[in-house]
């Protein structure tokens, strides 16, 4: 190692024409009515990426939609906790570069890194095993958990049907704050629906996309960050 010169750790290895991802924006949600909140954000283009952690101990908590509002508006929703939200794009061309520092191109002679970008620190994939109802898998302890943000990108579902009270609930995969630890739960998060249409028809059960086992059973994944926010 040279006792003098440049170091510069952390970037996702730069080949071909790739643009590191970059922290477009950060911040909380804001309440929208009952447990949804929202999260707007800016962007001229759609590639970016959302990143989340809930703020609120023992609300479990799932990414729900992304919305184009309009003009390069979106908002991000989600059901449970209010969130600490972290937006990733992935840099293009005409970004703005810092006036001095360094700047790295990648082989398409486009700028992927200068002085004025923040990284993402991607980390490998967490995989989640089946679940079944109140499934719970530790993905963060408590010490690390402030570093951390997640993509839910394999959100499961699951249904449950109730012919007596004629009624269905979805189960949903969510990520749960418990004593500073951070989870990934099944069947935390749910919503009851009529099982009548508007005209008080009822529904067919025998509907293949009305009826679903109350357990998850294949496993799936989600995308994990380092945040930056707190150092390493």
């Amino acid at each position: 190692m040279p006792e003098y010169g440049l170091k510069i750790g952390n970037l996702p290895r730069i080949t071909g024409d790739r643009r590191i991802m970059r922290l477009l924006t950060m911040g909380d949600t804001q309440a929208v009515s009952g447990s949804r909140h929202k999260f707007r954000l800016h962007c001229q283009h759609a590639d970016f990426c959302v990143y989340f952690r809930p703020l609120h101990q023992g609300v479990a908590t799932a990414s729900q939609i992304i919305h184009a509002v309009g003009g390069g508006v979106y908002d991000a929703y989600f059901i449970g906790s209010p969130c600490r939200v972290y937006v990733y794009e992935r840099k293009h061309t005409r970004a703005a570069s810092g006036k001095y520092g360094i700047q790295l191109f990648n082989k398409s002679g486009s700028v992927a890194f200068d002085n004025l970008d923040e990284p993402m620190m991607p980390l490998p994939n967490l995989y989640i095993p089946p679940l079944g109802q109140g499934g719970k898998v530790l993905l963060f302890d408590a010490a690390t958990t402030p570093h951390r943000a997640v993509n839910m990108h394999g959100n499961r579902l699951a249904m449950s049907l109730d012919f007596w009270r004629d009624e269905y609930r979805i189960y949903r995969d969510a990520i749960l704050l418990e004593n500073a630890a951070l989870f990934y739960v099944f069947g935390y998060s749910t919503n009851t629906y009529a099982a009548r249409n508007g005209d008080g028809i009822p529904l067919n059960w025998t509907s293949a996309n009305r009826f679903g086992g109350l357990s998850n059973q294949k496993p799936t994944s989600i995308g994990v960050c380092n945040t930056f926010e707190h150092g390493f």
